[in-house]
């Protein structure tokens, strides 16, 4: 079956709205037609489409930060707070810390026991 691409644009943005749809691959199950039809006709590149999807994941995560601010769960308030601090207090917040630097040393490459140069 022939398809247009409007009227698959079209489509897919009422699903975007009335199913809060958030992700392509969501998108694509709502439509009338396959997946290659949707790729073919290249709907995925479509900035209305990216902007719709887009507008429903900020309208939810925004919709999630706000019960997490005004509930009592110490989970979420957590996870709230890891969202807003800066990248010394999720430090000072968390039970293990890595440091993955050499803390401002040389870092000296070691080299097999046979004393070839090839570093390990």
């Amino acid at each position: 079956m022939a398809y247009k691409k409007a009227d698959l644009e079209k489509q897919a943005l009422e699903a975007i709205q009335k199913h809060n749809l958030f992700f392509i691959q969501d998108v694509v199950a709502f439509l009338p037609c396959n997946s290659a039809t949707f790729y073919n006709h290249e709907l995925e590149k479509l900035e209305t489409i990216k902007e719709a999807l887009e507008k429903n994941r900020i309208k939810t995560k925004n919709g999630l930060r706000a019960k997490w601010y005004h509930g009592n769960a110490p989970a979420t308030q957590i996870a709230l707070y890891k969202l807003l601090a800066d990248e010394g207090e999720i430090r000072k917040l968390s039970l293990q810390h890595h440091d993955h630097t050499t803390g401002g040393e040389k870092f000296t490459p070691l080299y097999f026991s046979d004393g070839d140069k090839t570093e390990i």
